[in-house]
């Protein structure tokens, strides 16, 4: 299946044109922070392209490139929340009702996402 097929923004399509992915085989196989890492996706991008894959049932790979069952709404919103709001661990945990760590290991773990990544605020929460 080709990328143009999710039904992706201009801006999103452009992200992955820019990083020389066409297709969605090539793009699963990508973990979240890479992908931030090469500096052609912004957040507000790259949580678009999460939610059309995870619309078709697919994800990014997550810890050690393994694959599990596409995020549930809950795990979503938490990457949401750390890449579109910039709220820290803490602040997920406190909305979710759920630890900083288990935010970590749950956006790790559904997402590759590991690290601060753009836009995440205040200092003070160092993941």
């Amino acid at each position: 299946m080709r990328v143009t097929e999710l039904g992706l923004s201009p801006a999103a399509l452009a992200c992955l044109e820019a990083a020389g992915i066409s297709e969605v085989a090539q793009l699963t196989t990508y973990p979240a922070t890479d992908l931030l890492d090469t500096g052609q996706f912004g957040p507000t991008e790259l949580y678009e392209i999460i939610s059309r894959l995870n619309e078709h049932g697919l994800t990014l790979p997550g810890i050690h490139g393994g694959r599990i069952r596409p995020p549930r709404q809950r795990e979503r919103e938490m990457l949401r929340l750390r890449l579109i709001e910039g709220l820290t661990l803490g602040e997920i945990g406190e909305r979710t009702a759920v630890s900083k760590e288990r935010v970590r290991q749950l956006l790790n773990l559904h997402f590759g996402l590991r690290g601060k990544p753009p836009g995440a605020t205040t200092t003070r929460d160092p993941r």
